[in-house]
């Protein structure tokens, strides 16, 4: 019989080496594993470092055939369901892009060689044109906490975030680059809360002191979630006309209950009722705020540095304040900031921002400053819109929706909808331009439908660009133009501007330029100053400063008095070149075109549709070829010619002689300066048909009745005459009066004095088209 301590030394041997074992090859797997599995997470991002946020991870084991695997001797389940990713609109879904799982350890499964094969899907994704979309990717590794495989082990715990990002596609394509070559840093919205789940509508019903708001079975639904959301709702064309402004007839409010996906109980009752007509003219707005969520986006983007994208998603985006921040992007020693960042969402009528009636506005929408104090370059809004269905009031007097300000920035693709344009109450700007000198600005393919008092308002001191734009205008003025200094250039290009309500005055309702001594250049665009209602405005005003027109129309169908298709001010300067331009007024009491500045004239046409004359003058008229004035002229100022084009010239010098007819030199005949040859029915010879549509005559003054101005034709005087007795100058531009030539006739003009006449240094103009 063995002794107790013998039987007792060689147990503790025993527990000894098993317990070295345990610890030292291999048999310590399990203990680590906790029953033979390891929690993996990780946060999945691209190359950009946007995250996969509401995407979806799933793993299936791949083993190299042979006998099925096995864990601690037993079967276990070998694939998972997809597990969600954060996702910053799922409640409880952990940090955007995030995932943890628990799976059979590799270093525990029989047969030792197995592999999890990593399954990603991301749906949407970032919408194009800026992102990709749907996405998907997988990656194979073992997971093994005995050997830290892929990734250090620690309590149990894998983190496989490098391993899957190293093999995530990019979501987004870079369209801002760095100063130095790098790409910029993407922040999506939505990872932030921005849902992009508000809704417009324009054929809802309303109901005078009625709480309930109903809608068409085919339009969008309410759901039972929509309680709590903010509302709003007016009588306004919201479908593409802007033919007055809006009336609000249900207040900012919440919707309070939910009766059915086409009818629901708000918090105010409607001070009017709205039926909708042609499916228009009712929009009602709802849903939840997203003010904040927007804010934090914003934030992020100006931490992040430059450049940087915020992607605004796709639906409805409703905030009560705009978003505000400040950034480092300074230049390195210099202090100057640099370029920049961009706002794009997934197109101008994809993504609309909402802004609501009891909106604040501390600062314009997406407002960027550096920490030194000044606008960061290279902004750029791009691919959405924004509306509010409300007019302006109090919060909005004064203020700009958007202001750039800073160099290269650029406004694209973008759409308005009736967003707080103004009875003449309050006024509100919806974008501004405003460039500092050796700045450029640009501000392309849009469509605006009643923003703002003006729509564009533009004040530079170098080049704005704006091209390709569509404006209805229910406000003051379309485009409010203020080029400032010698250098200030504003170009339009390809701008149909159509102004369709108050007018301010009789400031230009399609185009007003206005204080500076710069210069706006407009090419095939058209300004258009509608008749809801009467006081539309003018086509075009220039106060000050310079209007070039390029085939261009200024137009107004207001049948108010005064009312002009193009006006140029004393002291404006005013230029129609090309091959076809208008300058059109519609009643009685206005006119085509009323200068009174200096205007240069090529090409274009000048005319009214009623009784009133294409063109009345009291500046100075500088007239080129191909224009045409079918209702007359009337002149009170100076008209001048570029001999050959716009007409012809021809002058003579000292007195009249007495009681005689004489003809001017080169425009009468050719023998001799002086007023004293008679008419020999020499004169200039018409290289083309056309139509004499004026006559224009200075000199010192006569004192007979007979002193006067003719048009003569091949010899022949014609019934356009004007009176020099007691003038110093005169115009024929009456519609009756006017002549019609040919190729190869001879047009001159003659001055009669009478007995003992003062009539002297005559000069005579004809305005020959």
């Amino acid at each position: 019989m063995r002794s107790k301590s013998k039987v007792e030394s060689r147990t503790w041997r025993w527990l000894a080496l098993f317990l070295f074992l345990t610890f030292n090859f291999g048999l310590s797997t399990p203990l680590r594993a906790q029953g033979g599995f390891t929690t993996v997470t990780g946060t999945i991002k691209d190359p950009g470092g946007i995250t996969y946020a509401c995407g979806t991870i799933s793993a299936q084991l791949i083993t190299a055939g042979g006998p099925g695997a096995t864990l601690n001797g037993g079967g276990f389940t070998t694939q998972t369901s997809p597990v969600a990713l954060g996702c910053p609109t799922s409640p409880g879904t952990g940090a955007p892009g995030s995932f943890a799982m628990r799976l059979a350890d590799s270093g525990v499964i029989v047969p030792s060689n197995t592999s999890w094969k990593f399954t990603v899907n991301l749906a949407p994704g970032v919408v194009p044109p800026l992102g990709v979309g749907p996405q998907s990717f997988t990656v194979t590794t073992a997971i093994n906490c005995s050997t830290n495989t892929p990734a250090p082990c620690s309590s149990n715990t894998i983190d496989i975030s490098t391993v899957l990002s190293a093999s995530a596609p990019a979501l987004a394509t870079p369209s801002v680059e760095s100063g130095g070559g790098g790409g910029p840093t993407y922040i999506l919205a939505s990872s932030f809360g921005v849902t992009g789940t508000a809704q417009y509508l324009c054929d809802a019903t309303f109901t005078n002191t009625s709480a309930v708001v109903t809608t068409p079975t085919t339009d969008v639904p309410f759901k039972a979630a929509d309680v709590g959301s903010i509302d709003w709702g007016s009588a306004v064309s919201c479908g593409g006309n802007s033919n007055g402004i809006p009336t609000t007839l249900i207040a900012q409010g919440t919707i309070l209950s939910f009766t059915s996906a086409h009818s629901i109980t708000v918090s105010a009752t409607a001070s009017g009722g709205c039926i909708p007509t042609l499916a228009d003219n009712c929009p009602f707005v709802w849903g939840p705020d997203n003010t904040s969520q927007l804010q934090a986006a914003w934030t992020s983007l100006a931490a992040a540095g430059c450049p940087g994208v915020l992607v605004l998603p796709a639906g409805g985006i409703l905030i009560q304040s705009p978003p505000v921040a400040t950034s480092n992007c300074v230049a390195p020693g210099s202090g100057s900031p640099v370029a920049g960042f961009t706002v794009q969402g997934q197109g101008q009528y994809s993504t609309t921002i909402l802004t609501s009636p009891n909106m604040t506005w501390g600062n314009p929408m997406f407002q960027m400053t550096a920490t030194n104090g000044v606008g960061v370059f290279g902004q750029r809004m791009t691919n959405f819109g924004v509306a509010s269905f409300v007019k302006a009031a109090a919060a909005e007097n004064g203020k700009s929706g958007f202001f750039l300000s800073t160099i290269y920035s650029e406004y694209d693709h973008l759409s308005v909808q009736q967003w707080y344009p103004s009875d003449g109450t309050f006024t509100f700007a919806a974008f501004t331009l405003q460039a500092c000198g050796g700045c450029q600005q640009n501000m392309h393919d849009f469509v605006f439908v009643g923003a703002g008092t003006t729509s564009i308002n533009i004040n530079t001191s170098d080049g704005i660009y704006v091209t390709n734009g569509v404006i209805q205008s229910a406000s003051c003025t379309a485009i409010g133009a203020v080029p400032q200094g010698p250098h200030g250039t504003i170009v339009l290009t390809n701008i149909h501007a159509v102004h369709n309500g108050n007018g301010c005055g009789n400031n230009g309702g399609g185009l007003w330029v206005n204080t500076g001594t710069g210069t706006v250049v407009a090419t095939n665009s058209l300004f258009d100053a509608g008749a809801f209602p009467t006081n539309a405005g003018d086509g075009c005003t220039v106060s000050s400063g310079t209007l070039v027109l390029i085939n261009s129309v200024c137009n107004t169908t207001s049948t108010a008095a005064n009312i002009v298709g193009l006006r140029v001010s004393p002291g404006a300067f005013a230029f129609t070149d090309g091959t076809s331009n208008i300058m059109s007024s519609a009643a009685n009491g206005q006119f085509g075109i009323n200068n009174g500045g200096t205007l240069t004239l090529r090409g274009t046409l000048a005319t009214n549709g009623g009784t009133s004359v294409s063109m009345t003058n009291s500046g100075t008229v500088i007239f080129k070829e191909g224009n045409s004035f079918p209702q007359g002229i009337t002149n009170t100022g100076i008209f001048q010619t570029i001999s050959g084009t716009g007409g012809y010239s021809g002058a003579c010098t000292g007195v009249v002689t007495s009681a005689t007819t004489v003809g001017l030199y080169t425009l009468g005949q050719f023998t001799t300066t002086t007023c004293a040859t008679a008419v020999t029915g020499l004169g200039q010879v018409a290289s083309k048909a056309g139509t004499v549509y004026a006559l224009y005559c200075t000199a010192t003054a006569g004192n007979q009745a007979t002193s006067a101005c003719t048009l003569v034709k091949n010899g022949a005087a014609q019934t356009m005459t004007c009176s020099l007795n007691g003038a110093a100058s005169c115009t024929d531009g009456t519609v009756a009066h006017q002549v019609a030539y040919v190729a190869g006739d001879i047009l001159s003009v003659s001055a009669t004095a009478g007995a003992a006449d003062t009539l002297a240094n005559v000069k005579g103009t004809i305005v020959a088209q």
